[in-house]
Parts: C-alpha cells; sequence; structure tokens
C-alpha cells in the first residue's frame, strides 16, 4: 500500500507538471481566443481545439469512464436527450484539467485493478464538481464551497 501511495504521487507531480505547462499554454492563446458552443476559436478564425488535440489524444466522447473516489465507484452514464451530455465530454469540459487527462488515450494516472481511477477525496464533495462541470452551478452552502 506503501509504494502504491508512493507511485500514485509521483504520477500526480508528473500530471501537475503537465498542467502546468498547459496552463502557460492556455494563457498564451487565451488572449487570442473566444468561446463558440463547445470550441475555442482564434478570432482568425483557426480552432484552439487543434492546439490541445496536438497534446492530447481524448477517448471517444460517448467512452465510459469510472472513477473511485474515497471508495466509492462513481460512472457517469450518457444522459437522455436533449441535451445528451457523453461522458468523455463532460470531464473534458475543462481541456487542461486533472479530470481532463484521465480522459486521454495514455493517461498518467493509473488505473486501478478493476480499471478505475482513483482519487484520495471525499466522494461528497466530487457530487459537486460534477454538477459543476455539468450544469455550471455551485452549492449555495459557504462550508461546502470551502471544502471544494
Amino acid at each position: 500500500l506503501a509504494q502504491e501511495k508512493k507511485k500514485l504521487s509521483e504520477e500526480w507531480v508528473v500530471i501537475e507538471k503537465y498542467q502546468q505547462c498547459y496552463e502557460q499554454d492556455r494563457a498564451t492563446y487565451a488572449p487570442h481566443i473566444h468561446y463558440k458552443g463547445h470550441q475555442y476559436v482564434s478570432y482568425g478564425g483557426h480552432r484552439f481545439e487543434a492546439m490541445v488535440h496536438d497534446k492530447f489524444a481524448f477517448l471517444p466522447e460517448d467512452e465510459m469512464v469510472q472513477f473511485n473516489i474515497g471508495g466509492k465507484v462513481l460512472e457517469l452514464q450518457r444522459t437522455p436527450p436533449p441535451p445528451s451530455i457523453l461522458p468523455v465530454s463532460l470531464w473534458t469540459r475543462d481541456r487542461f484539467s486533472i479530470l481532463a487527462h484521465v480522459c486521454t488515450a495514455t493517461p498518467k494516472l493509473a488505473r486501478d485493478s478493476r480499471g478505475h481511477f482513483y482519487f484520495d477525496r471525499d466522494w461528497w464533495i466530487f457530487k459537486y464538481i460534477y454538477a459543476f462541470l455539468r450544469d455550471k452551478t455551485l452549492p449555495d452552502s459557504i462550508d461546502v464551497l470551502r471544502d471544494l
């Protein structure tokens, strides 16, 4: 268990370094882009997504990704239309997040023996992250916001 914890910590550090690099890329491109639908488009008409696609190879949008959050397995089911929210497309709404990174073809964070990505967090907090990605809503409770 100690070795697995050390391995996860090392992988997490690598992911955080990647995230810092992509945050720098985002800062470089952000002044020149605007959001249209689910795509970032530069004012010159070039798709910001093309740059992201070169950096990441995301799984198909309807791929099922399972998370083990503090011992509770969470699986996003495809929501019925309208609007249909596909599993990977939800987790990759912020293309530079850790959640988006585990939705790539070669994530740095290893899956557990059952194929789940493990996050050492309270599962009840994660439902608010899910709600924010899905509906762009935040909880009203200041205590919950502080925990986030």
